[in-house]
C-alpha cells in the first residue's frame, strides 16, 4: 500500500532562503506527494518564488487575508494536507536529502490507531549553512518525559504525524489559542495520548539568522544578576511555561490519557502549577520516579539556591 506525504510549511517574507529550502525538499530521495505552502502576507519576492514552484513542481500555495500569526497559519497548512502524514516545515531551514525517508520509515514502523508523531534533531548552523555548535551523538528516545524537559525533541520543522492526530489537533487547538505554540501543542498531544518517538539523527540544518521568528543568533548576553532574576521557579525541571502549557494540555486531554504513568506525572506537574508553596512543590518533585534521586536533589538544591540569590541581589 502507497502511503503518501504532505509537507506543511508556512512562509512569511522568506524569500531570501526560500529557494534553497524549496530545492532540499525536492532533492529528498523520498520525494513528499504534495507540498502545501500558507503564506501570511509577504512583501517580498515569497509569492513569486511559491509561483515559480507550483508551475515547476506542482507546489501548491495560499495566501492568508487578513494575515493569521504563526500558530494559525501552520493549523491552517495541516488543514490543507491530503496525505497519510504530515511533515512541518520552517522556511528558511535547509534538508538533508534522507530526511522524509528516515521519518517516513519510523512513523510506518509504529503507526497504529492512537496519535503517533517522530520528530528528529537538527545541525545548528549560520545563514550560510556553516556550524555554529558541535556535533555530539543522541540516542533516540520515547520515553514522555523527554517530550516536556527537552525543547529540542519538539521542534516543529522536524516533525512527522498521522492523521488520527492531525484530527486531534485541528478539533482542539482552539481551546488553547496563542497561549501554546503550535509546536509545542502538537507534540505533548502526541506524548499525552500516544506515541511520540525521538531520533537522534540529525537530519537538517537549522538556520539562525537575524529574522528567525523565534532563534536569535545573537541574543542579548545577561548579566550574572540578569540570569539569576530570568530563573524560573524549579532550576533543572520543566521551565515555568513549561508547566503552564502542559497543566492547560493536559485538562484538556486529560480523558484521553490511557498510560498510568503519564498521567500521574502529568498530575503532578499539573498539582505543582497550581501550588503556590515552594516547600510543597519540592515534596512533589523529590516523588517524581521519572527522574533520578540524583537528578531531584539537584532540582530542589539548585532551586533553593536561586532563591537565594534572588533574596540578596533584588
Amino acid at each position: 500500500m502507497h502511503r503518501t506525504i504532505s509537507i506543511a510549511m508556512t512562509t512569511y517574507n522568506g524569500g531570501r532562503f526560500l529557494r534553497e529550502q524549496l530545492d532540499s525538499i525536492y532533492g529528498q530521495t523520498r520525494v513528499p506527494d504534495e507540498v502545501i505552502v500558507c503564506d501570511d502576507g509577504s512583501t517580498d519576492n515569497t509569492l513569486s518564488i511559491l509561483e515559480e514552484y507550483k508551475a515547476t513542481k506542482g507546489l501548491k500555495y495560499f495566501v492568508n487575508n487578513p494575515k493569521l500569526g504563526v500558530n494559525n497559519n501552520f493549523y491552517k497548512a495541516i488543514s490543507l494536507c491530503s496525505g497519510d502524514y504530515i511533515a512541518l516545515c520552517d522556511q528558511d531551514d535547509f534538508w538533508l536529502p534522507h530526511k522524509v525517508k528516515v521519518t517516513f520509515d519510523k512513523i510506518c514502523e509504529i503507526d497504529g490507531d492512537y496519535p503517533v508523531l517522530v520528530s528528529s534533531r537538527c545541525i545548528d548552523v549560520d545563514e550560510n549553512l556553516n556550524n555554529t555548535k558541535k556535533i555530539t551523538k543522541i540516542k533516540d528516545s520515547e520515553h514522555y518525559v523527554e517530550t516536556y524537559i527537552n525543547n529540542r525533541t519538539s521542534q516543529g520543522c522536524s516533525f512527522m504525524f498521522n492523521t488520527i492526530l492531525k484530527d486531534i489537533i485541528l478539533n482542539t487547538h482552539n481551546k488553547v489559542g496563542d497561549s501554546v505554540m503550535f509546536d509545542a501543542y502538537i507534540a505533548r498531544v502526541a506524548a499525552m495520548r500516544g506515541i511520540k518517538y525521538n531520533l537522534g539523527e540529525r537530519l537538517m540544518l537549522y538556520r539562525h539568522h537575524q529574522n528567525n521568528v523565534v532563534a536569535r543568533i545573537n541574543a542579548k548576553k545577561l548579566s550574572f544578576k540578569e540570569h539569576i532574576l530570568v530563573q524560573g521557579r524549579f532550576r533543572g525541571f520543566l521551565s515555568d511555561e513549561q508547566i503552564a502549557n502542559t497543566d492547560i494540555i493536559y485538562k484538556i486531554h486529560k480523558n484521553y490519557v490511557q498510560n498510568e504513568s503519564i498521567k500521574a506525572f502529568l498530575s503532578k506537574v499539573s498539582l505543582i502549577n497550581e501550588t503556590k508553596s515552594k516547600a510543597h512543590c519540592y515534596k512533589i518533585i523529590i516523588g517524581m520516579p521519572e527522574f533520578s534521586i540524583v537528578k531531584r536533589i539537584k532540582i530542589v538544591l539548585a532551586s533553593f539556591a536561586i532563591d537565594i540569590f534572588k533574596f540578596f541581589i533584588k
